[in-house]
């Protein structure tokens, strides 16, 4: 028994076994019962009944009927270890979810860039120049959304105010106009790729 004791207390992260009989008498025990952040682990210890007789096999924590209890083992565990495991891994979720983060958030601001920014610039630079009386000049957005809608827009009245002769009144109130339907675009662009930023951010964090 002191020996199933002895090397009990080898295993990893045990620092106490006691082993007693069925009346609670210590037969044996091995290490420090004190030590801190522990967890203690009980199992029977039992023999199995043929008739009157018992078997010399030892059996750990069977409960089925036909065999007697003869004793119980007491295994304390630090959780030391474990905790300490925890904690590395713990880190390292951290991290890789910090890495993770950057690396979507990098990903959205170059795809919006890409998606959103090259074409609103264009448009951008597009409605200053027509503005400012180029008006045989063609705004280069091919994509179907509502910005390449704008554009079409916006060559198409390019390309009427070049065959229409109007007054300068008329003409000032157009520019104007479409100095504010620009503003209102830049407004609502810069506001769709906030939200789609935020969606999109929001869904790779989940």
């Amino acid at each position: 028994i002191s020996k199933i004791a002895t090397d009990a207390l080898k295993q990893k992260d045990v620092v106490f076994v006691k082993i007693v009989d069925d009346k609670n008498n210590v037969l044996s025990q091995k290490g420090e019962e004190s030590a801190q952040n522990t967890k203690v682990y009980t199992s029977a210890i039992v023999v199995e009944m043929t008739g009157f007789e018992k078997k010399e096999e030892l059996i750990l924590g069977s409960t089925e009927k036909g065999f007697e209890k003869v004793g119980e083992i007491y295994l304390t565990l630090s959780m030391e270890n474990m905790r300490k495991e925890l904690n590395a891994t713990a880190k390292i979720a951290v991290l890789v979810t910090i890495i993770a983060i950057g690396i979507t958030s990098l990903f959205i601001i170059l795809l919006v860039r890409f998606f959103v920014g090259r074409p609103i610039k264009e448009l951008v630079l597009g409605t200053k120049i027509i503005g400012e009386g180029a008006l045989s000049y063609k705004i280069s957005i091919n994509s179907t959304d509502e910005i390449g809608a704008l554009a079409e827009s916006f060559n198409k009245m390019a390309e009427n105010l070049e065959h229409v002769t109007v007054s300068r009144d008329i003409f000032y109130m157009e520019i104007n106009e479409r100095k504010k339907i620009e503003k209102r675009l830049i407004e609502t662009e810069k506001m769709a790729a906030v939200a789609q930023i935020a969606a999109e951010t929001a869904h790779e964090i989940k």
